[in-house]
């Protein structure tokens, strides 16, 4: 086996390019080969779905760059929203100063818009401890 460390970092070989869904002509307007780039995404049919990708090779001024088209998706979409949720801690032992219990959780979150589910249900348990000082 052969290892060679590098003294300095090498460049990177690719230029990624994120995309959010159906916004190619966004992300790459005004760009250097924008032609190659649109027929390219075209090519592969890329739309900008979260983690589709599309690659062309891009030349200019002599050189040929690697340009990665990665798609995001719609992005983050923040919302307001309501929840409410109800818990209990119960005891289940003792030894010593020593307090053995369970707990569980319930909560329900609604979102009054229509970018995605109106409604989300969730809860949850647990095994603790409480020590006595």
């Amino acid at each position: 086996m052969k290892i060679e460390f590098a003294v300095t970092l090498s460049v990177a070989d690719a230029l990624v390019i994120p995309v959010q869904k159906n916004g190619i002509d966004t992300a790459i307007g005004g760009r250097v080969g924008q032609e190659i780039l649109a027929a390219a995404a075209a090519a592969a049919r890329f739309e900008g779905e979260a983690g589709s990708v599309a690659e062309a090779f891009v030349g200019a001024d002599g050189a040929v760059s690697r340009i990665l088209l990665l798609g995001i998706g719609d992005g983050i979409r923040h919302r307001g929203g309501f929840t409410w949720a109800v818990g209990a801690d119960m005891p289940i032992g003792r030894r010593g100063p020593t307090q053995f219990f369970v707990g569980f959780d319930a909560l329900a979150s609604v979102f009054p818009d229509p970018r995605g589910p109106s409604w989300y249900f969730g809860g949850g348990g647990w095994v603790g401890i409480n020590y006595a000082l």
